[in-house]
Formats: structure tokens, C-alpha cells, sequence
């Protein structure tokens, strides 16, 4: 009966030891998956200004500005994102709150990018921002009619 006993014990306290790893495994995967995009958003900032360049006609210093805007605005959304993956510390930051935060981001983003560009061309901006995702950057395909 006592075997029994030390057996159960022994066997208990390995599963509950063993379960304090995966903890630690899946912050691990979070830290990775988040860094992961932001090398993805970093890249994705640099083909949005090359195809706003293009299809703006933009010179090289509206360029740059451009290019410096949507990168603070990645910096933005990378932070954003950031804090919403540790909900247990911060739970003030909800999927209501970061949808603001983007809007207001993106506001800021536009007031930079409105200010160097002529009115002609921010209207065909503004046309050509549905063709990027705003919470990643990446584009997105328009299905043809």
C-alpha cells in the first residue's frame, strides 16, 4: 500500500513540474512569433513606400518622408501589438482600444504624408490605401468583377 502511495506522489508531482515547462515554452513561441512580425512589418514598409512611389510618381525626398511615416506608424503597430499579447500584465489595451489606437496612428501617419503631397495626389493616396491592410501593411488582393 505504501509503494502505492509513493508511486502516485512521485507520478503527480512529475506532471505538475512537467506543466511549469510549457509555460515557459509558449512565452518563448510569443517572443519569436512577435519578432517575426516585426521583421515582416519592416518589410512591408518598404514595398508600401516603393508602390507609393511608383504610383504617385514621387520624388526621392517625398519618398523618404513617406517611407519615415510608415515606419513610425509600424513601430506603432508592432508596440500595439506588443502590449495586447500580455494581456495578464496590461488589460486596459482591448480589441475597442487598439482599433483606436490604429485610427489614431493612421491619422498621424496621413497628416505627414498629406503635407507633402499635392491635393491630386493625396486623393488618389487615399484611393490607393484600400489596396494595404492597415494592421499589417501587406496588400490585399481585389477580386475583378
Amino acid at each position: 500500500m505504501k509503494n502505492f502511495f509513493l508511486t502516485f506522489i512521485c507520478c503527480s508531482l512529475m506532471s505538475l513540474g512537467m506543466s511549469q515547462v510549457d509555460q515557459k515554452v509558449t512565452k518563448d513561441m510569443n517572443e519569436v512569433t512577435m519578432k517575426k512580425n516585426a521583421v515582416t512589418m519592416k518589410k512591408n514598409v518598404v514595398k508600401v513606400s516603393d508602390f507609393l512611389a511608383k504610383e504617385l510618381k514621387l520624388d526621392k525626398k517625398t519618398k523618404s518622408i513617406c517611407l519615415n511615416a510608415y515606419a513610425e506608424y509600424a513601430q506603432g503597430v508592432s508596440l500595439m501589438l506588443k502590449r495586447m499579447s500580455n494581456e495578464d500584465k496590461d488589460k486596459s489595451l482591448s480589441s475597442k482600444n487598439a482599433t483606436m489606437v490604429l485610427m489614431k496612428l493612421a491619422k498621424k501617419r496621413d497628416i505627414k504624408i498629406e503635407g507633402v503631397l499635392s491635393k491630386e495626389k493625396f486623393k488618389k493616396y487615399v484611393v490607393l490605401l484600400k489596396h494595404i491592410n492597415q494592421s499589417d501593411l501587406s496588400f490585399v488582393k481585389t477580386q475583378k468583377k
